[in-house]
């Protein structure tokens, strides 16, 4: 398709970036994108052959970071050889289906002295990085639970309930830690046997994380922590968030936290990616690879259970 998850738009807002061109497996695809972003080239597939490579090094050998925007499935491929060609990286989260090739494909980057980011905007934004401190630092007192609830129609990125779970799985991870005890994972199918519903729940030592997907059934987005001394809260669509709520139990009312949000989050990320390759890192600063690995490992349970 010619969508480009706002990441064209986004790209204006950071200073040092250019948009140069497009890859696609579908000639009329990349050079109906290339005319309507004003791109200064466009590559595809050989029609003739259906040869990738030679198309998409061509299309490599002309920029320094690369966008993966494809199905599940065929991401492996395109960042791999990405990456072999000492390109940074960022792709559609999940990366790959499994931890081991996840992990395969982050000790690639680290051998060419490139990064593999994962597009989860959610840890860029500053007001979850602050919900994250402040939650650490005992604002509502111990975390007892964290509850996501996440509708497939509403999430941008949910083609799959794969990808409609990343944001909340990553935010578990990230306040909760990478250390659960268990996991479980309750579908509900309609007729035709497709998931319309599913209730995630993660077991820590000390603290319980639940997670609600819906597709086509109506389920309200909202994100929670709930602690000993009160609770934080985002409604609404909490992936693309400026701001959260405090209610402690010793206030009256709420407390409101905001924070700069512009766009749909993409420009902190890709921001954040320039101070990584200036610093010339190999390893994201955000969402680091064993938290990566720790998604994939939950993602690849999930599924082998669903």
């Amino acid at each position: 398709d010619d969508s480009d998850n706002g990441i064209v738009w986004e790209t204006k807002y950071v200073s040092g970036l250019h948009l140069e061109c497009v890859f696609s497996e579908n000639e009329d695809a990349a050079r109906v994108f290339c005319e309507k972003y004003e791109l200064d080239s466009y590559y595809c597939v050989d029609a003739e052959s259906s040869e990738w490579k030679n198309g998409f090094d061509c299309f490599l050998s002309q920029i320094d970071i690369v966008y993966i925007k494809t199905e599940q499935r065929k991401r492996e491929r395109y960042i791999r050889r990405s990456l072999e060609q000492g390109k940074y990286v960022i792709s559609d989260a999940p990366v790959v289906s499994s931890k081991e090739k996840l992990k395969e494909l982050f000790a690639l980057a680290t051998a060419n002295n490139v990064i593999l980011v994962e597009r989860v905007t959610l840890v860029y934004l500053r007001a979850f990085n602050q919900l994250v401190w402040q939650t650490h630092s005992a604002l509502v007192g111990d975390i007892v639970c964290v509850k996501c609830t996440i509708s497939q129609n509403h999430y941008e990125g949910g083609r799959s309930f794969s990808e409609t779970a990343v944001p909340a799985l990553c935010a578990a991870i990230k306040i909760l830690g990478k250390n659960y005890l268990d996991i479980n994972t309750n579908v509900v199918k309609n007729k035709s046997g497709n998931c319309i519903y599913d209730m995630i729940t993660m077991k820590y030592p000390k603290a319980l994380a639940t997670i609600e997907i819906g597709n086509t059934v109506d389920v309200e987005d909202e994100f929670v922590v709930i602690g000993t001394k009160g609770r934080v809260t985002i409604p609404g669509d909490w992936w693309n968030t400026g701001y959260f709520e405090a209610k402690i139990d010793d206030s009256k009312g709420l407390k409101r936290y905001c924070f700069n949000f512009e766009g749909n989050g993409l420009r902190y990320l890709l921001q954040e990616l320039l101070i990584m390759i200036s610093d010339e890192r190999t390893e994201c600063t955000r969402l680091f690879n064993e938290e990566s690995e720790t998604l994939a490992d939950i993602l690849e349970i999930i599924n082998q259970r669903g």
